[in-house]
Protein backbone atom coordinates (compact mmCIF):
# COMPACT_ATOMS: atom_id res chain seq x y z
CA UNK A 1 0.00 0.00 0.00
CA UNK A 2 1.19 3.36 -0.77
CA UNK A 3 1.92 5.67 1.72
CA UNK A 4 0.51 9.07 0.70
CA UNK A 5 1.77 11.33 3.65
CA UNK A 6 5.71 10.48 2.48
CA UNK A 7 4.49 10.62 -0.86
CA UNK A 8 2.96 14.43 0.18
CA UNK A 9 6.54 14.75 1.71
CA UNK A 10 8.71 13.80 -0.96
CA UNK A 11 6.90 15.92 -3.46
CA UNK A 12 7.20 18.78 -1.37
CA UNK A 13 11.04 18.82 -0.37
CA UNK A 14 11.31 17.96 -4.28
CA UNK A 15 9.57 21.31 -4.86
CA UNK A 16 12.40 23.03 -2.99
CA UNK A 17 14.96 21.89 -4.89
CA UNK A 18 16.99 18.52 -4.85
CA UNK A 19 17.10 15.29 -6.80
CA UNK A 20 16.33 12.83 -4.08
CA UNK A 21 15.05 12.07 -0.72
CA UNK A 22 16.35 9.80 1.82
CA UNK A 23 13.52 9.85 4.05
CA UNK A 24 13.98 9.62 8.01
CA UNK A 25 11.69 7.79 10.44
CA UNK A 26 9.34 10.46 10.59
CA UNK A 27 5.64 10.06 12.90
CA UNK A 28 2.26 10.42 10.70
CA UNK A 29 2.06 13.53 13.03
CA UNK A 30 5.79 14.81 11.93
CA UNK A 31 4.78 14.76 7.94
CA UNK A 32 1.79 16.60 8.98
CA UNK A 33 3.63 19.42 10.80
CA UNK A 34 6.00 19.68 8.28
CA UNK A 35 3.28 19.65 5.47
CA UNK A 36 1.31 22.25 7.16
CA UNK A 37 3.62 24.34 8.90
CA UNK A 38 7.12 23.93 6.90
CA UNK A 39 9.34 26.74 6.70
CA UNK A 40 12.10 27.08 3.91
CA UNK A 41 15.32 28.20 5.19
CA UNK A 42 18.90 29.11 2.85
CA UNK A 43 22.39 28.99 4.05
CA UNK A 44 22.40 32.58 3.77
CA UNK A 45 21.67 32.87 8.11
CA UNK A 46 23.99 29.33 9.05
CA UNK A 47 26.13 29.91 11.76
CA UNK A 48 28.11 26.82 12.04
CA UNK A 49 28.57 25.75 16.56
CA UNK A 50 30.75 22.96 17.66
CA UNK A 51 29.02 19.57 18.01
CA UNK A 52 29.17 16.19 17.57
CA UNK A 53 30.01 15.19 14.26
CA UNK A 54 26.47 13.08 12.62
CA UNK A 55 24.23 13.87 15.96
CA UNK A 56 22.40 16.66 14.50
CA UNK A 57 19.27 15.61 17.24
CA UNK A 58 21.67 15.29 20.04
CA UNK A 59 23.37 18.45 19.33
CA UNK A 60 20.41 20.75 19.05
CA UNK A 61 18.86 19.52 22.18
CA UNK A 62 21.74 20.08 23.65
CA UNK A 63 21.79 23.67 22.63
CA UNK A 64 17.91 23.69 23.35
CA UNK A 65 18.98 22.36 26.97
CA UNK A 66 21.30 24.30 28.17
CA UNK A 67 19.86 27.61 27.21
CA UNK A 68 21.26 30.76 25.67
CA UNK A 69 24.72 30.05 26.74
CA UNK A 70 26.81 31.92 23.85
CA UNK A 71 23.82 33.14 22.07
CA UNK A 72 23.65 35.84 24.12
CA UNK A 73 19.80 36.98 25.03
CA UNK A 74 18.23 35.07 22.45
CA UNK A 75 15.13 32.74 22.72
CA UNK A 76 16.27 29.86 21.11
CA UNK A 77 13.93 27.02 19.26
CA UNK A 78 14.28 23.26 18.31
CA UNK A 79 13.26 23.36 14.18
CA UNK A 80 12.85 19.64 12.67
CA UNK A 81 12.79 18.92 9.16
CA UNK A 82 15.40 18.00 6.20
CA UNK A 83 18.53 19.79 4.65
CA UNK A 84 19.75 19.33 1.25
CA UNK A 85 22.99 18.65 0.58
CA UNK A 86 24.92 17.72 -2.74
CA UNK A 87 20.91 17.75 -4.11
CA UNK A 88 19.87 15.04 -1.53
CA UNK A 89 17.41 15.82 1.60
CA UNK A 90 18.31 14.44 4.85
CA UNK A 91 16.18 14.36 7.81
CA UNK A 92 17.96 16.97 10.14
CA UNK A 93 17.43 18.93 13.34
CA UNK A 94 18.70 22.42 14.02
CA UNK A 95 18.03 25.52 16.64
CA UNK A 96 17.12 28.56 15.50
CA UNK A 97 17.40 32.08 17.60
CA UNK A 98 15.01 34.86 17.17
CA UNK A 99 17.39 36.96 14.86
CA UNK A 100 16.81 34.15 12.25
CA UNK A 101 20.60 32.75 12.57
CA UNK A 102 20.23 28.71 12.01
CA UNK A 103 22.85 27.28 14.07
CA UNK A 104 24.46 24.01 12.59
CA UNK A 105 26.08 21.57 14.68
CA UNK A 106 27.46 19.49 12.13
CA UNK A 107 30.29 19.93 9.87
CA UNK A 108 28.29 19.64 6.54
CA UNK A 109 27.22 22.73 4.18
CA UNK A 110 24.07 22.46 3.94
CA UNK A 111 22.46 24.72 0.83
CA UNK A 112 18.78 24.45 2.31
CA UNK A 113 16.50 23.84 5.10
CA UNK A 114 12.90 22.43 5.21
CA UNK A 115 11.33 22.01 8.63
CA UNK A 116 9.09 23.30 11.52
CA UNK A 117 9.64 25.16 15.27
CA UNK A 118 8.94 22.47 17.98
CA UNK A 119 6.89 24.47 20.73
CA UNK A 120 7.81 24.16 24.18
CA UNK A 121 6.14 20.78 24.68
CA UNK A 122 7.57 19.38 21.56
CA UNK A 123 10.91 20.32 22.26
CA UNK A 124 10.96 19.33 26.04
CA UNK A 125 9.98 15.28 24.50
CA UNK A 126 12.57 15.99 21.76
CA UNK A 127 15.29 17.08 24.45
CA UNK A 128 13.96 13.63 26.55
CA UNK A 129 14.57 11.45 23.54
CA UNK A 130 17.36 12.88 22.15
CA UNK A 131 20.13 14.12 25.11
Amino acid sequence: MKDVKNDNLIDKLLSLGGKSVKLGLDTDIEIIRMLNDGILLDDSRVVNVEGEPNQCHRNSAYIYKNGNKGLGSATIEIMSGYALYNNKWFQHSWVLTEFNHLKETTNIKFKKYFGYKLSKEESDVFCYENY
